[in-house]
């Protein structure tokens, strides 16, 4: 089963529900910034993830669990493997990090309202 690494967007809801104007707009986009976010992240990982045979680079993929939460997985059984290390037959440590440099090296949108 493929690893999953969850973060989420907190402290604006505070901020709508106190917002009388534009909540909806505000809303809006903010799920446009965080699917855009995310899709520039997946590119990355891509480009940064190891290849062999590409099918754990054509595996990733991004989407919503709710509107403001959203998941980075793979369809591969060696992702987590190759993210956070492993250790081969001869005893030596191998890992090639790819989604939390994608995570890094990506701004945040700004959104202006």
């Amino acid at each position: 089963m493929a690893e999953m690494i969850k973060f989420e967007v907190t402290g604006f809801e505070l901020t709508i529900e106190n917002s009388n104007i534009q909540k909806e707009k505000v809303k809006k986009e903010l799920k446009n910034a965080m699917k855009n976010y995310m899709e520039r992240v997946l590119l990355k990982a891509k480009a940064l993830c190891p290849v062999k045979t590409g099918a754990l680079r054509d595996s990733l993929n991004v989407g919503p669990y709710s509107d403001f939460e959203w998941y980075l997985r793979d369809g591969v059984s060696y992702g987590a493997h190759q993210e956070f290390g492993f250790t081969s037959k001869d005893e030596s440590f191998h890992q090639h990090p790819f989604v939390q440099p994608a995570f890094l090296s990506t701004k945040p949108t700004i959104v202006k309202l």
